[in-house]
């Protein structure tokens, strides 16, 4: 019984610790990502990647579709179509109108995915209705 009782206390107080822990972390988030914003515009891609991975890793949509800018363009890191594809995939899913339009040209263009002008045009329909004019181009 005293570990039931335990486990519930515990349960409780995690519960109640995100929700006091989490605006302290979004000031954080968005000083991160200005730093990532900074260091690329600066050119500074491995600074910019380093800034953003971290985000990128706990969901954030806007970090992710960066890293899979990094990763396709080659910008502090080797040019890795695998690791651009995951990152837009993930930032896609969320929602992210850019991420889901540059999903749509890697199955378009069959960058280390199958080639699939279906599936490039249920992406460019997602960017479109968020009103990227290039995904509205290359549906049209």
């Amino acid at each position: 019984m005293q570990k039931i009782i335990k486990a519930i206390i515990f349960a409780l107080v995690a519960a109640l610790a995100v929700p006091l822990a989490a605006p302290l972390a979004v000031p954080a988030a968005a000083e991160d990502m200005q730093a990532g914003r900074d260091a690329y515009q600066r050119e500074v891609y491995a600074a910019a990647l380093k800034q953003r991975l971290p985000l990128a890793e706990h969901g954030n949509a806007k970090a992710q579709h960066n890293l899979g800018v990094l990763y396709y363009r080659g910008q502090g890191v080797a040019s890795d179509y695998t690791e651009a594809l995951k990152w837009y995939r993930l930032a896609a899913e969320q929602g992210h109108a850019q991420a889901q339009a540059n999903l749509g040209i890697m199955y378009y263009h069959g960058q280390h995915v199958a080639r699939d002008h279906g599936e490039a045009a249920k992406w460019y329909t997602k960017a479109t209705r968020q009103g990227v004019a290039f995904a509205q181009t290359r549906l049209g």
